[in-house]
Order: structure tokens, then sequence, then C-alpha cells
């Protein structure tokens, strides 16, 4: 899966995470006899353009990972997730990503079509599910919109859950800075297309740049479930 990812809204740009989440047993291993290991290795490209073809920006990365024999069997459930961040002023892109095997020689292509929305710094980012949450690292990485004062959220792109199971979800919330009034958050959630709930959300204390991430369990029933925010 390949997703851009809104996050922070400028007066003439936003700021966005170019996302690859790769399952790990649809990528080659190659073991290596004498030290029982063995390696992963995948690309990802996106080319950023202009309708008229104009290319903006670009992501390109090479991924490599090592496993060992007695990991094999786990891998089963695991992925890799990339995230870069790219600034975009506003106006309408086209997104041509790719995603290489590098071991077994496959590619797989996905184009992306999306609007940059500028000119406002109220705002909020996409509302992402998320597959763990993790302790913060020793240093905080204050760049990184998943990373909050408390913890580092890791989000999945994958469209669909299994049921039975609490969702989280994350997204975060950017006052205006020339507002002293606390934003009101609501969250509402269907399921097939009828409103089954809605709630008004606290939200924490802003944080030092002044976003708001707020991040929630939601317990669904099997079925085509929106949530709007």
């Amino acid at each position: 899966e390949a997703s851009l990812l809104r996050f922070r809204p400028k007066a003439t740009s936003v700021d966005y995470q170019m996302a690859f989440d790769i399952p790990i047993p649809s990528l080659e291993v190659v073991m290596e006899g004498k030290t029982g290991k063995g390696t992963i290795r995948a690309s990802v490209l996106a080319l950023i353009h202009k309708p008229d073809g104009e290319v903006v920006g670009k992501v390109s990365r090479d991924l490599v990972r090592e496993v060992t024999k007695a990991e094999l069997p786990s891998l089963g459930g695991k992925d890799i997730l990339y995230t870069e961040p790219i600034e975009l002023p506003g106006g309408h892109y086209l997104i041509d990503t790719a995603v290489t095997d590098e071991e077994a020689a496959k590619t797989t292509v996905k184009r992306l079509s999306v609007f940059v929305n500028s000119g406002t710094e109220f705002g909020l980012s996409s509302l992402h599910l998320v597959r763990m949450v993790k302790p913060l690292p020793a240093i905080r990485n204050t760049q990184d919109p998943f990373e909050t004062d408390s913890a580092q959220v890791v989000p999945t792109l994958a469209d669909s859950v299994s049921p039975g199971k609490p969702i989280g979800v994350y997204f975060v919330v950017y006052p205006s800075s020339t507002s002293s009034v606390t934003p009101k958050i609501t969250l509402q959630l269907f399921h097939d297309g009828k409103e089954i709930g809605r709630q008004a959300l606290n939200p924490p204390k802003q944080q030092a740049d002044g976003s708001i991430p707020m991040l929630l369990q939601i317990s669904p029933e099997s079925g085509k479930c929106d949530i709007v925010v």
C-alpha cells in the first residue's frame, strides 16, 4: 500500500508524509548457507508531478532487512513501514509510486491523485488506523508527526482489520495560532451508512508546537465503518 498522509496546514503549503506499507511475506528472502541469515531487499519510489507532467518532488529509498532462519515462521503478519516527509504547495498533483522486490526482480505500481488545500493554519490531519503504539525513542524526533510527547504511533495503511478487536485511530488537530479558543472536536461513527455513535472529545494539552495529537480506541461491529471527525 502507498498513501500520501496529510498533516500540518500552512499559508502556502501543507506538510505530508509519503508512506509505504509492504507485507514482508510478499517479499523474497535470500538465505545465506554459511551464516544461516536471510536478506530482504525492497526499494520504494514516488514521483510527484503536476498534471502537465512537471516533477516537483521525489521520494526514493532502498530498504534492507536481515532475518534469521528462526525468525522466518514469525514473519507472516509483519510489514515494512516507511514514511518520509514532503511539503507541497497548494494545487493538484499526481503521484506515481513503485515498490520493487530487488531479490525477486518484481515491481508493483500505483497512481495517486491529491488536491493540496493550503491557505489556512487551522486544520486536521488525515485519520490513521494504528498498528501499534510504542514507547518514545531515547531522543524524540519533533519533526515526526507520529511521535507525541508520550508515545510513538505506528500506523497501518490497510483498509480492513480483523473484527472483534478494538481499533486504534490517530489524528492531529492544528489550532490557529491567532485564536485563544480551544477547538471543539466531535467524532461520528457510521456502520453500513447509518450513524451509530457521536461523541464530543476532550482535547489534551497542546504540545510545544501547538498541535493536539489524538489517539482513540473504538470497537465497531463487523461491516463497513466510516469515521468522521
